[in-house]
């Protein structure tokens, strides 16, 4: 994605910048403290916010950063109290339970599962204030990139719905030919799904924070576990993906 307002601020401290897909002003250089985890979330579409001093940084999807922006307007706390940032991910606690409890161990209590704000950033009351200034100046914009983002998910959806109805219909066809069908000719045999939570391999890069080239290499090497969906692609299990990330931090 590209860059399409000037940065705030100074990169050695902290700072805020909106990436579009609409215009072709560059992005702001990418800070020497960013990890290569961190890099392709420099340029996603949206709003990154960073703490140098902390070498943190975080994204901010446009409709969510308005949903931000219209809670900053109906509060003031913000002002004295200042303001806290992250990007939003569903957490699924899951128990380890192949290692073995020491004598005397402590149990503690998993978090629960549910949306929490990782690579979270405290904004002082006077870096809220800019933050809520530079969301205020770009609302129009983010309005857009919002609009860019529905119709990016609408378009997607309706690929896969598109997707899942041919197969269905080719499902269908097949067991109305039944016997008729020639023995030559390949049958598709349905993809069993256990039951559970599953993400696509975008939403498991969200998630972790990485590539989406990342997640594959890793479904490549076996590291991953992933169900391939004949057309559709393949969806991970939220257990198979959350022991990925405990053992890549």
């Amino acid at each position: 994605m590209v860059n399409y307002s000037q940065s705030v601020l100074n990169q050695n401290t902290w700072g805020i910048h909106i990436n579009s897909g609409r215009y072709l002003t560059p992005a702001p250089e990418y800070p020497d403290w960013l990890n290569p985890f961190q890099n392709p979330k420099w340029q996603d579409r949206g709003i990154v916010v960073w703490d140098a001093t902390r070498r943190v940084m975080t994204h901010l999807y446009a409709s969510y950063a308005l949903k931000i922006l219209a809670l900053m307007r109906e509060t003031d706390s913000w002002k004295t109290s200042g303001f806290i940032v992250g990007s939003p991910a569903y957490q699924i606690p899951i128990p380890n339970r192949s290692r073995k409890k020491k004598t005397n161990e402590t149990v503690t209590e998993l978090p629960q599962e549910g949306w929490v704000l990782k690579n979270k950033i405290e904004l002082s009351s006077d870096r809220a204030a800019k933050f809520f200034e530079f969301l205020t100046a770009e609302e129009d914009a983010l309005k857009e990139i919002a609009s860019d983002e529905q119709r990016d998910a609408r378009e997607a959806l309706g690929r896969v719905y598109s997707l899942l109805a041919g197969y269905g219909s080719k499902r269908r066809e097949m067991r109305e030919d039944g016997k008729g069908e020639e023995p030559s000719k390949k049958r598709i045999i349905p993809t069993t799904i256990p039951k559970g939570k599953y993400f696509t391999i975008p939403q498991a890069a969200e998630i972790c924070n990485v590539p989406v080239k990342q997640i594959k290499k890793w479904i490549a090497t076996c590291d991953l576990e992933a169900v391939d969906l004949p057309g559709l692609g393949k969806i991970i299990e939220a257990g198979k993906l959350n022991k990925v990330v405990r053992f890549s931090r």
